[in-house]
């Protein structure tokens, strides 16, 4: 078995391997191994052909192979190799270890980016309801100041209005002060007039009473009393 790892070790094959699973038991079973390859020679060679002759008598001991040169080379190189293994164990746990923190930090980049996208979407969304909240209140206030501009109108026209209306009320109160002034003149007038009629026609009654010469008598002429509504015409 020694001598069949020891040429495992050197060539990577085992020698007794056959084309079936039969056939490697007979090549084990009858020591029949495939050949050596031409670069192992001298006493390598020599001593794999000890370790695997059929006579166990004649293959060397357990101490004579830890003793020869050439099994110790081989137990360094096994050392070696397994330092390697170890070495590649390692750096492949290392490596598997450096793997894990990358994608941790891939991750973590993803998780930032998730988040830097989220709150970009926030920040816009935002903007958005701010602008929108900006044109309503845009559109508000055009809305109050059309409001005020036709309050504003129709304040100016109700002013106009009512100062129009006063003015007609004045100059109405102007007409009917004048009529009333014309009025109280035309009643004094006609007061005036009644009492000279009868003050006329008393004079005439007492010069009735009178006797009068038939000249008097064909210069006397009727007096008559004016209509009040015909003084005022006049």
């Amino acid at each position: 078995a020694l001598a069949v790892i020891l040429i495992e070790i050197v060539t990577g094959v085992n020698p007794f391997i056959g084309r079936s699973m039969t056939e490697t038991m007979q090549n084990i079973e009858n020591v029949r191994m495939q050949a050596l390859p031409d670069y192992i020679h001298g006493d390598l060679k020599e001593m794999i052909i000890n370790m695997t002759n059929k006579d166990e008598r004649k293959r060397p001991t357990a101490q004579e192979l830890l003793d020869n040169d050439l099994m110790q080379l081989v137990g360094r190189i096994g050392n070696n190799n397994e330092e390697r293994n170890y070495e590649l164990e390692q750096d492949k746990i290392n490596a598997l270890a450096e793997r894990d923190l990358v994608i941790e930090e891939r991750n973590r980049l993803q998780n930032d980016n998730q988040r830097v996208s989220t709150e970009r979407d926030r920040v816009i969304q935002e903007r958005n309801r701010l602008q929108n909240d900006n044109e309503r209140v845009s559109a508000e206030r055009d809305r109050v100041i059309q409001e005020r501009d036709r309050l504003s109108i129709e304040l100016d026209q109700e002013r106009t209005e009512k100062d129009n209306q006063k003015r007609r009320t004045d100059s109405s109160q102007e007409l009917v002060r004048i009529f009333q002034s014309q009025v109280e003149i035309t009643q004094t007038e006609v007061t005036r007039l009644t009492a000279e009629v009868t003050r006329l026609n008393q004079e005439l009654s007492r010069r009735e009473t009178v006797p009068a010469t038939p000249k008097a008598q064909l210069k006397r002429t009727p007096i008559l009393t004016p209509k009040p509504k015909q003084a005022l015409l006049q």
